[in-house]
């Protein structure tokens, strides 16, 4: 028997919640509530961006309108290598199943959930990481090329932009 409205509901209740739902203590339609609206709030802030470091109330962050006017952009060179194809931008796993061998992934950060992908893609691009990073130490694994710190990248990229990533000068550069 189904107590909430969907099997992912699970991650958008408390413990408690789950505990109450498990001994039958729990108002079922109230906890069924509370997950959907946990979940449409996941849903709406998942899509803002905040600065790396802040200081008071976070506040977020506006793309900037002109930052896909540039073909180049520099980052931080953390895995070398070169290749030139298109992106893939990944914000979720069901983009990250959307990938086909040999693009390069676009993503804000990398940890071990999207290690499964580095066997497939040809490159990597992030917003945040460092040359010390989960995403660099397994890309220099898999020889893959590296470029991080370009800040707001899967704003900048769109899904099939053609690029020419240089892991070994930290370069992206739009070719077509």
């Amino acid at each position: 028997m189904r107590k909430l409205p969907a099997v992912e509901s699970v991650f958008f209740c408390l413990h408690r919640e789950l505990g109450e739902l498990i001994s039958g203590d729990a108002a079922v339609s109230a906890i069924a509530e509370k997950s959907v609206a946990r979940k449409h709030w996941y849903e709406v802030h998942s899509d803002l961006r905040f600065a790396d470091f802040c200081r008071g109330k976070p506040i977020p962050q506006q793309p900037s309108a002109d930052s896909s006017l540039s073909d180049c952009y520099e980052g931080l060179a953390v895995s070398p290598g070169k290749i030139t194809a298109p992106i893939r931008v990944v914000h979720t796993r069901e983009d990250a199943r959307k990938l086909c061998e040999g693009e390069i992934m676009c993503a804000r950060f990398t940890d071990v959930g999207w290690t499964p992908y580095y066997g497939i893609i040809g490159g990597l691009i992030t917003e945040i990481g460092s040359s010390l990073s989960h995403g660099a130490v397994v890309a220099r694994e898999y020889r893959l090329p590296l470029v991080s710190s370009i800040e707001g990248a899967t704003q900048i990229f769109r899904d099939g932009d053609v690029v020419e990533l240089d892991g070994v000068r930290g370069v992206v550069r739009r070719v077509g």
